[in-house]
């Protein structure tokens, strides 16, 4: 896959993507530090209070950023496939608008 355009971000951060398509963008991503720091600043231009709390988190806690969580990979193709619980999807998806 080439690097995503800025549409597919955009689709991917917040719109209907098939689930296919979706696991392949998250394997881009996965391997594609241009294209996630590119994801970060359309996240910062869509959401930027959620930006400024983040930050503004990660000065207050610094020893709180080692110990993020982030979903495995069963959980995101659990999470594209909708196959979580409720509360678990909604969990997969507050982590999802702020994971780089």
């Amino acid at each position: 896959m080439t690097h995503l355009t800025e549409q597919q971000l955009g689709q991917y951060r917040s719109g209907p993507v098939a689930p296919k398509e979706r696991l392949a963008m998250s394997d881009h991503l996965a391997s594609c530090e241009l294209c996630r720091d590119q994801l970060a600043a359309l996240e910062a231009r869509a959401d930027p209070e959620a930006q400024a709390f983040r930050a503004s988190f990660a000065l207050l806690y610094p020893a709180r950023q080692e110990a993020t969580f982030h979903l495995s990979d069963e959980q995101v193709m659990n999470y594209v496939d909708q196959a979580l619980e409720e509360v678990a999807q909604e969990i997969a998806t507050a982590h999802l608008k702020g994971c780089a």
